[in-house]
């Protein structure tokens, strides 16, 4: 059994090597942060709008690039990335009539459920990462800009801490995405009902209802959430995300999918 769910797992990642999934994991960090630094750009000589003779200490230089382009990548990338990784995992499976195919092997089925969970949820890991390293090359920038150094004044700890929390936080979305991906054939439904709850959580984010609400829960693991950080988000995220991944896995297994 072991043999087999490894084997699984080595052909979920062939099938996913250098795939649009793969390609998303960078590309989507890379434009936010893109953006992020061409709207910076035109304000590197007047201070932001504010006092223009003001010198920033390099702690608020920090706070003001990170605040949000992190809200933005919690509220708004990070539930359009789950959706379309979801969607894609799949419909691999979908678009080849690869179901019946997989169900002959000598696996349960919830097992190839829980591998696509799981690959999603590698995806969305590998995307925070590739977010925190740019976010801090761009804080670095913005920065040299200034003529200010600020490799001692970024809280690496905290942010770290605070990126996983959002990362883990985002295990519901994955959940009920891969879920609605695996009984909803095509990309429009899955992707469509990710884009709505998108707009729903970007609404709920500065409402103290967005910290029940899964695609918001990201957003609100953050310090710069609109009613600031949400404790039990990241909590709420992991274990409502086991269990329902849980249920989902044994809702999934008992219907057949063609």
């Amino acid at each position: 059994m072991m043999r087999m769910a490894w084997a699984l797992l080595y052909v979920e990642a062939i099938k996913l090597r250098l795939s649009t999934a793969v390609k998303l994991t960078v590309l989507a960090p890379a434009v936010l942060l893109i953006l992020q630094f061409a709207l910076l750009w035109p304000q590197r000589f007047d201070n932001w709008n504010l006092e223009p003779h003001r010198v920033w200490p390099p702690l608020a230089i920090w706070e003001y690039v990170s605040r949000q382009a992190s809200l933005m990548w919690a509220g708004l990338v990070t539930p359009i990335l789950i959706a379309l990784d979801a969607a894609y995992l799949a419909n691999m499976e979908h678009a080849r009539n690869q179901w019946k195919q997989l169900f002959a092997c000598p696996i349960p089925r919830w097992g190839v459920y829980a591998v696509k969970n799981c690959f999603c949820g590698l995806l969305v890991m590998a995307s925070f990462a590739f977010f925190s390293i740019g976010l801090v090359a761009l804080a670095l920038s913005v920065g040299s800009l200034r003529g200010v150094n600020l490799v001692s004044a970024i809280p690496w700890t905290g942010f770290l801490v605070a990126m996983s929390k959002a990362c883990v936080a985002s295990w519901l979305a994955i959940v009920i995405q891969s879920w609605l991906s695996a009984r909803l054939p095509g990309f429009i439904a899955p992707v469509g009902i990710g884009l709505a709850a998108m707009i729903v959580g970007i609404i709920l984010t500065n409402h103290h209802m967005g910290g029940w609400f899964p695609w918001s829960l990201p957003s609100c693991s953050l310090p710069q959430g609109g009613y600031g950080p949400v404790p039990l988000a990241p909590l709420l995220g992991s274990v409502g995300g086991l269990a329902l991944g849980v249920l989902s896995c044994w809702d999934l297994n008992r219907r057949a999918i063609v």
